[in-house]
């Protein structure tokens, strides 16, 4: 009988709290109706109501099967005697919770180019490093709320906002979605392929009628008529840019990715992994890689190539503008999406946006953890530091700048290094160095140097560096001309790939180009002139 009586109390609780659970929805909806909530500020409510349903014992009812925590998910206890919070309190903690989680999620991601999508909002990045808001609405006009819903004629025009990641329209632009371009279909090898459509080689062929009359007027009255033909914009945003209307050509490059973009499939997914199947050997494995791959076509008139033209030029544009973050992220999307290929050469900008937007610890994880998606030999090195020059120096100026350390002792720092680190395979280096193993930015620079000696004198002469004096404070005497005449920096005994010394030489350019200025202060120089010091003491050493 007791248990009886339980039981009906019990019922009689849960149809309170159902009660007062499907009036909160009711009026949290009609709530939603008047006032056009924001989609994402909607789905807050709905979890915070999933949440409140699992802790009763309601799950059932909302068809939700979570299985969180009832007190860390909006406050909601399981006793039903409990006082519930204000429903904007629950929306408030439900929001924070799913952010924290979607940075967790991210973070803890097995695969190295692993994407977020906070990190493709320009405007995000602008508001970080700026301190103000931005918009890209013109001068004096009124920025509306967020979430507005058209009514009439436009309602539901622009629905396909939502999954847009890496250009958010304004209101200002009102893009309706684009005809004519070209269309993203996958395969069943876990790729995409991109295809041209009927109304695309139409639209090419007045395309090409345009463009040989060589008349930019022409070309802008042609997009006056196919305002996404992603082609016409990349010719139209480069007749800007060489007049230049640097802001403009932005603008219409802007509207060539936002094209590009709504072309992906629905399967497209970048912030989702799937595991690809690999041959390392004779082994077979699977690597975590995101939903993005694309196979790749030798055809020059394959339309994946204006896609690819246009997000590598949106890359630079964003770095030119000073969003290197933003800039980072687009880059890791173009090679997740072409590796092992690379044919927009993403890797020799990659090390380059990653420390200018002080990503350390990623471009380190890149460096050293990079797995491509390709069948590969056994005993093959992956490693970008040991392969690429950009990434061996970007690797040890990573090292060097994490760290918090304002006057360290140069000369006890390399003491720490002996020949056994410096030629330690990579198959056998530990990824997580001990505190009392060598000094990790020491040892990637000195050994930067040794695999790439040809860098540090173009290094040094881009910085006009006087080659007769030696550097302040180094525990090095020898003067830099004495330190480049000895081996291995001396000019003939320089060890070069056999296949790509070449490509080695034009990355070792490009890399010098743009990243000698972080060695220009002196302390940096100090430390490049002890570790150049000490390499080649061990040199002549008889244990080398």
């Amino acid at each position: 009988m007791q248990d009886e009586e339980d039981e009906e109390v019990k019922n009689e609780d849960n149809e309170e709290n159902e009660e007062e659970l499907l009036d909160i929805v009711k009026e949290k909806s009609k709530f939603l109706e008047e006032d056009a909530v924001d989609l994402a500020e909607a789905e807050d409510y709905l979890s915070c109501f999933c949440i409140a349903a699992e802790a009763c014992g309601f799950a059932a009812l909302i068809g939700s099967d979570t299985d969180e925590n009832c007190d860390d998910a909006g406050g909601y206890a399981c006793d039903n005697s409990a006082v519930k919070p204000e429903p904007a309190q629950a929306v408030e903690v439900s929001s924070k919770q799913r952010k924290a989680k979607k940075e967790v999620a991210w973070k803890q991601s097995s695969c190295v180019l692993a994407l977020a999508k906070p990190f493709f909002n320009a405007d995000r990045e602008r508001r970080r490093l700026f301190k103000v808001k931005t918009t890209l609405l013109s001068p004096g006009t009124k920025e509306p709320r967020k979430g507005i819903k058209l009514r009439g004629i436009n309602e539901g025009r622009f629905l396909h906002y939502r999954r847009l990641f890496l250009v958010e329209p304004t209101p200002d632009d009102g893009w309706p979605r684009p005809d004519g371009c070209a269309k993203m279909v996958p395969d069943e090898s876990q790729c995409f392929r991109i295809e041209t459509t009927p109304e695309h080689s139409k639209v090419l062929l007045e395309f090409a009628a345009c463009s040989m009359l060589h008349d930019p007027q022409m070309i802008h009255n042609f997009l006056m008529e196919y305002p996404f033909c992603v082609e016409g914009l990349l010719v139209y945003s480069e007749i800007a840019r060489q007049s230049g209307e640097h802001q403009q050509a932005f603008q219409i490059l802007r509207r060539a990715v936002y094209a590009t973009e709504c072309g992906f499939d629905g399967a497209f997914s970048p912030f989702q992994e799937t595991q690809v199947p690999m041959l390392r050997g004779e082994a077979c494995c699977s690597i975590s890689w995101p939903r993005v791959r694309v196979q790749l076509a030798e055809d020059p008139s394959w339309p994946g190539w204006s896609w690819f033209t246009t997000l590598w030029g949106y890359m630079l544009a964003l770095a030119s503008q000073g969003l290197p973050r933003t800039a980072f992220e687009v880059c890791k999307l173009i090679l997740a999406m072409t590796l092992p290929n690379d044919p927009t050469h993403s890797l020799v900008h990659l090390d380059y946006f990653a420390l200018r937007a002080e990503e350390y610890d990623v471009l380190l994880e890149i460096s050293e953890k990079l797995n491509p998606p390709c069948p590969l030999p056994n005993n093959t090195i992956v490693r970008l530091d040991f392969c690429l020059p950009n990434f061996a120096y970007s690797a040890a100026l990573a090292h060097y700048l994490r760290r918090s350390i304002k006057d360290e002792d140069e000369a006890a720092a390399l003491s720490t290094i002996s020949v056994q680190d410096l030629t330690t395979p990579p198959q056998k280096m530990l990824l997580q160095p001990t505190e009392d193993g060598p000094s990790p930015p020491h040892l990637a620079l000195m050994r930067a140097m040794l695999l790439f000696p040809r860098t540090l004198r173009s290094i040094l002469e881009t910085l006009g560096i006087s080659l007769n004096a030696s550097a302040s404070g180094s525990p090095c005497k020898l003067s830099w001309s004495e330190l480049l005449d000895r081996s291995p920096l001396k000019g003939e005994t320089h060890i070069l790939h056999q296949q790509h010394f070449l490509a080695h030489a034009l990355v070792s350019d490009a890399f010098v180009q743009r990243c000698a200025t972080f060695f220009r202060s002196e302390k940096m120089l100090r430390w490049l002139h002890a570790c150049t010091g000490r390499l080649v003491q061990m040199c002549e050493s008889s244990l080398f």
